[in-house]
């Protein structure tokens, strides 16, 4: 048996050369660019346009609530007869205004400008995937950090949550370069390092509050922690802190200027349509919503009050079971199943950093626990994703190379690779690209197929002769409340086609403050568009 220049068995010049020029790439300053570009155009393929439609209901808040940003305003007006022009997640009275807090929108608006919408969504994916891999070579090594990013990228939460206008695109992006800045800020101290951890948290609670909270609470607890152990001087957190309060203070602007009155719209809009959605456990209010409800919205109310109700304390540890087991298969899923192996041996040799970012991760589902949603809805830990992946790859290339008894003692776990346990890592990557594309291939097959509805109503919409419009949506009995088509134009007065709730002879009505434009009945069940009248109402 033969043995290389480094000690590992079997492998001869040729294969040592291979794993010195791979890792000699792997190790470039270009080299985690290359990676978020990778998958910023692996997310482009997936989403399969830069003008994606919204599937869901939240994505289509979040798109219209940028159209309104990038026209200038926190708000656009309410449209005429609000009751047609309910839409989930939406205020449509006293102005129109989606529920959300701004800091995802606000990112979508120089996209929707442009007129390319997903260009945002697509460049967080990117950075996440190069802040990723930069993080895992830090910390880790070349071959650790391939893994992590091949892992994630392929991950069935991954593909399945983050091709569209979801806010969860930020904040992963954000978790990702908040570590980085922490990490630089740690070895060089300074405040320009801090305030991009700061600066994270910021925008993070401006995008989604509960989850910024978790991110920023392990991250806290580490900085106070340095700067006493360190005496640094508590200056620097002071400084660094200033560009985040900025950030933090559109937050009442962005109330004030929507509400009015400086209530939170989130809030607003729950008081009107879903009183139960507050965090806390079962039903802790009686009042039924202040608007009237279509009947797919109210169907909506009644499996959220369902959810509500039965989300206490006593159901609490089933409750945290089903949660975990549905982010165990959106990570580990159908053939990575054998991957939670690795995962917990990689609780053991991942470094330090590694195991900041699992309990931030872990803080983050425990956060929720007060919160009661789906178990299946297991998008609110998305931002976990990523640590899973690198600690599952350090485990993968540890077991590699105890298996090749190459680990030296006298090195950190995971900091040294032998030529052997390389050479094993880039063949299980090339055996892994099959499973890897045939899961980006089927996500992208599964994005077409979900957007088959709106695409199909799009184009009925697209043979309309008239200059301006009305399509009167009707819902069939079994409609399924998650495939809304009744969507909002940020300026109603300009709009060339109104898409509204059918209401039969209450019809009339809005046509008559609509002067002009020519009436149109959308049948969901049938997918036919045909010109509506008043005679023809069953």
């Amino acid at each position: 048996m033969t043995r290389s220049p480094d000690g590992g068995a079997g492998i001869g010049p040729t294969g040592a050369r291979v794993v010195a020029l791979v890792a000699r790439a792997l190790s470039g300053k270009a080299a985690p660019f290359l990676f978020g570009v990778a998958t910023a155009l692996q997310m482009y393929f997936v989403c399969g346009s830069i003008h994606p439609v919204a599937r869901s209901h939240d994505e289509a808040a979040y798109l219209l609530q940028a159209e309104i940003f990038a026209s200038g305003r926190w708000a656009a007006p309410s449209p005429p007869l609000p009751e047609f022009f309910e839409q989930y997640h939406v205020l449509v009275t006293p102005v129109l205004a989606a529920k959300y807090p701004p800091g995802n929108s606000l990112l979508l608006a120089p996209g929707v400008a442009l007129g390319a919408p997903a260009l945002t969504p697509i460049l967080c994916m990117g950075i996440a995937g190069g802040f990723l891999f930069l993080l895992a070579r830090r910390f880790s090594n070349v071959w650790v950090a391939s893994w992590a990013w091949l892992l994630w990228t392929s991950a069935p939460a991954t593909l399945h949550y983050l091709c569209g206008y979801l806010s969860e695109n930020v904040t992963v992006a954000l978790w990702l370069v908040g570590w980085w800045g922490l990490a630089n800020w740690r070895e060089k101290g300074g405040t320009g390092w801090l305030s991009v951890f700061a600066t994270a948290v910021a925008w993070g609670a401006l995008t989604r509050p509960l989850t910024a909270l978790a991110y920023a609470a392990t991250g806290g607890v580490f900085v106070l922690l340095e700067l006493a152990r360190r005496r640094r001087p508590w200056r620097d957190l002071a400084l660094a802190c200033v560009p985040a309060l900025a950030i933090l203070s559109l937050l009442p602007i962005w109330s004030r200027n929507t509400t009015g009155s400086g209530e939170d719209p989130y809030r607003a809009w729950a008081r009107s349509y879903l009183p139960v959605d507050r965090p806390g456990f079962g039903i802790t209010t009686s009042a039924a919503p202040e608007r009237e409800l279509p009947r797919d919205m109210q169907v909506s109310l009644a499996v959220y009050t369902d959810i509500h109700a039965r989300h206490r304390p006593e159901a609490l540890v089933s409750i945290a079971l089903a949660r975990a087991a549905q982010i165990g298969r959106d990570f580990w899923g159908g053939w990575r199943a054998p991957l939670v192996a690795l995962f917990l041996i990689g609780l053991f040799v991942v470094p330090r950093e590694g195991r900041f970012a699992v309990a931030t991760a872990l803080l983050l589902f425990v956060s929720h626990l007060v919160y009661a949603h789906d178990p299946a809805w297991s998008i609110y830990y998305v931002e976990a994703q990523p640590a899973l992946a690198w600690v599952t790859a350090a485990g993968g290339v540890a077991a590699l190379t105890a298996l090749a008894r190459r680990r030296r003692d006298d090195a950190p776990s995971g900091a040294v690779v032998g030529t052997g346990p390389a050479l094993a890592s880039l063949a299980l990557a090339v055996v892994a690209l099959a499973p890897v594309t045939a899961a980006v291939a089927a996500a992208r097959i599964r994005v077409d197929e979900w957007s088959v509805y709106h695409d199909h109503f799009r184009a009925e919409l697209a043979v309309i002769p008239e200059p301006r419009a009305i399509v009167f949506v009707r819902y069939g009995p079994h409609h399924v409340v998650d495939m809304s088509l009744v969507r909002n134009s940020p300026d109603p007065t300009r709009a060339p086609v109104w898409i509204v709730y059918d209401r039969g002879q209450d019809n009339a009505r809005l046509l008559r403050a609509a002067p002009g434009r020519a009436p149109y009945l959308y049948d969901a069940v049938t997918g036919t568009l045909a010109p509506w009248s008043a005679e023809v109402v069953p």
